[in-house]
């Protein structure tokens, strides 16, 4: 027996009975029943997974969002200081 991705059961290596047989409609029903269950679990865990990942990666996009504010803020502080230093050895310069 397997269960096909779809969630259809197929039935392979036994004897197929008449189409009326009652045992035969009820294992297929059941293992129809049992992949079904079985894709829904796949489907709830790859859903998990999923907003796993999503959370991880708001996680990094927010550390990495802070983390390039603060290469600004500094390179700003950084020019502003190469600015003032200018400003000051011009006019010391220009002083005679």
């Amino acid at each position: 027996m397997i269960c096909s991705r779809n969630g259809t059961a197929r039935l392979i290596g036994l004897v197929w009975r008449s189409p009326g047989s009652l045992p035969l409609k009820t294992a297929q029903v059941r293992f129809q029943t049992v992949c079904q269950e079985l894709a829904e679990r796949s489907l709830g865990k790859l859903q998990a997974e999923v907003r796993r990942l999503q959370a991880s990666l708001e996680e990094k996009r927010h550390t990495r969002l802070e983390s390039s504010q603060s290469i600004i803020q500094d390179a700003r502080t950084r020019i502003e200081t190469f600015r003032n230093t200018v400003r000051q050895w011009f006019r010391s310069d220009w002083v005679y």
